[in-house]
């Protein structure tokens, strides 16, 4: 393990694919190698590996890169009750293959245009209310999503970057929306479909409708099991690049 300074981590990510397998929930990690942060980045067989406040991501940088060695040189310096996460561009090798994550996938943009898709507005506040009401029966990571939308309809003017819904007769059935990162021209995408409207092809229209920006990659991330998720996805003319996996 070869320990690096914050700017040299964030230089090295932004030079290599890493950051197409983006994690939403590690921003500090893509965006702020800044002082003002704790993390503690290293370099370890062509990884970047971080540490901050209990959590280590070991980052791949190329297709060569040696995540299982990475991994273990880093436990060496973890402590007790530390969790350890990869970011893996292409499949996880094989000690790290069953282990629960996510899939990540990117696409270019594309032209598209859908009569029954438009920015979603202030106006649309009941709507989005309707949409997005507490559902128990939903994935956690629906739930979670809707969750978070949920303030759009409790204060309009938090509805940021345009987010696209689709309606049929004046309903939202879903929603799709994602955050610009000029650092790394990538825009992460979040997606949402009403459990009653899913299994239309309503999530892979409103993935064509969004991602139409020239200059930028979008990046998709769906849980391994979800497999539905999985081939709306690749249906839509995305493409696996790797895979977000956590090990303890």
């Amino acid at each position: 393990m070869t320990p690096v300074t914050k700017n040299d981590a964030r230089r090295i990510y932004l030079a290599s694919d890493a950051k197409l397998v983006f994690q939403e929930g590690y921003d500090l990690f893509y965006e702020d190698f800044s002082e003002r942060n704790g993390a503690q980045p290293y370099l370890a067989a062509g990884c970047l590996s971080v540490r901050s406040d209990s959590d280590w991501l070991v980052h791949a940088l190329t297709q060569f890169s040696d995540p299982v060695k990475a991994g273990e040189e880093t436990a060496k310096l973890m402590k007790t009750g530390e969790r350890l996460y990869f970011c893996i561009l292409g499949d996880a090798p094989e000690p790290f293959r069953n282990c629960a994550g996510a899939y990540k996938l990117t696409r270019e943009a594309r032209p598209c245009t859908d009569p029954e898709i438009r920015p979603i507005v202030p106006e649309d506040a009941a709507r989005i209310a309707d949409c997005c009401a507490p559902d128990p029966e939903d994935t956690d990571v629906g739930q979670l999503i809707a969750r978070e939308a949920l303030v759009w309809s409790e204060d309009p003017s938090l509805i940021a970057d345009s987010p696209l819904g689709l309606f049929r007769n004046g309903t939202l059935c879903g929603f799709v929306e994602g955050h610009f990162s000029r650092s790394t021209g990538i825009t992460p995408i979040n997606i949402f479909v009403n459990r009653a409207y899913r299994g239309r092809g309503y999530a892979k229209r409103l993935l064509n409708a969004f991602c139409t920006d020239p200059g930028t990659v979008y990046c998709y991330s769906c849980v391994k099991q979800n497999t539905a998720s999985l081939k709306t996805a690749l249906s839509s003319g995305f493409q696996k690049v790797g895979e977000y996996l956590r090990i303890v």
